[in-house]
């Protein structure tokens, strides 16, 4: 046998339900079967709405999301604020790295395969993982050892602004130091490489840069460059 409300309550489920809320709705905030809630309506002489007819799934999960997907983003919202509080990943339930605030080493990767070509497919992030450990977790151009949070970073070898009609291929990316994708900026593999030529052919330059000692990461830099055919005689002495 159902339970029956006083007539009190009888009109407070119908001002709910006729304000916009569902039946189902009603009955999770008054703990009781949605039945319940149907004869109290009744008795109050309210007419149920028929319930809506979807021509697709895809429809009928469209309304659903356009519905409660507030609500998911506010707990999900809550779950992340919790794991970061308590040392974990923003995305899951792992130790965060020692060199990122929010992610694991995994979902650092899937985050930096969404930052560069808009998809956070698990998929993706496993190509360009494969991609890192491929390069041996070395820059493609200097050969300095790359630490995920720290200097790691994917470059586009043909620059977005430029080729945007590959913007969004995987097989355009390699992983780079930081130092070495700031330095490129919107040029090509080829156009950067020349770049760099033009500036270690010079004689002398007016700050007399290329006369100074350097430090043994920038001595290890140029080592790099020297290896991948960039030639000068001013890098005899290393």
């Amino acid at each position: 046998m159902l339970p029956k409300f006083n007539a009190l309550e009888d009109k407070l489920i119908a001002d709910m339900y006729l304000s916009g809320d569902s039946s189902v709705l009603i009955a999770t905030k008054f703990d009781v079967s949605p039945k319940t809630i149907t004869s109290s309506l009744r008795r109050s002489g309210v007419v149920i709405r028929s319930p809506k007819i979807y021509s697709s799934d895809g429809e009928r999960a469209k309304a659903w999301g356009a519905k409660n997907r507030p609500r998911q983003q506010e707990t999900n919202l809550k779950n992340r604020l919790r794991r970061l509080a308590s040392g974990c990943c923003k995305s899951c339930r792992n130790v965060r790295m020692l060199n990122s605030a929010n992610y694991c080493r995994y979902h650092w990767f899937v985050e930096m395969t969404g930052t560069a070509i808009g998809s956070y497919r698990k998929e993706n992030a496993a190509r360009l993982i494969a991609l890192f450990e491929q390069q041996e977790g070395k820059c493609a151009y200097t050969g300095v050892e790359l630490v995920p949070g720290v200097n790691a970073s994917l470059d586009h070898i043909f620059p977005v602004s430029r080729f945007r009609h590959i913007a969004k291929h995987i097989d355009n990316l390699e992983w780079v130091c930081l130092s070495v994708n700031y330095m490129k900026r919107d040029r090509t593999r080829d156009e950067f490489l020349e770049a760099c030529r033009l500036i270690t052919s010079r004689a002398a330059t007016p700050l007399g840069l290329l006369d100074r000692e350097f430090t043994p990461m920038e001595s290890a830099a140029i080592k790099s460059l020297v290896e991948v055919g960039i030639k000068s005689d001013h890098f005899d002495r290393f």
